[in-house]
């Protein structure tokens, strides 16, 4: 079984490799006519870095409960601890 999985593998990987492959004649597919710095930048500022700031405020909140939880150990600490896990994750 691992040697049929390995060797679907390899086809599809080779495959892959050949069909990747493009003539001298053809245009570079990375080229375009629109300004990537702008697109990027957009996405950087409007998606990750906010996205990334409300990560690491739910980190940080799962840090408190969690230091929180361990010094009293209760069923209120728990759920707290268990609502700030499910955030973060």
């Amino acid at each position: 079984m691992k040697n049929l999985k390995l060797l679907i593998i390899l086809l599809l990987g080779g495959t892959f490799l050949l069909v990747s492959c493009k003539d001298d004649d053809e245009q570079d597919p990375c080229s375009s006519n629109f300004d990537q710095v702008a697109l990027f930048t957009n996405v950087a500022d409007n998606i990750i870095l906010p996205s990334y700031e409300e990560l690491n405020s739910a980190v940080e909140n799962l840090s408190t409960k969690t230091q929180n939880f361990v010094a009293t150990p209760t069923e209120n600490t728990l759920s707290e601890l268990q609502d700030a896990f499910k955030e973060a994750y």
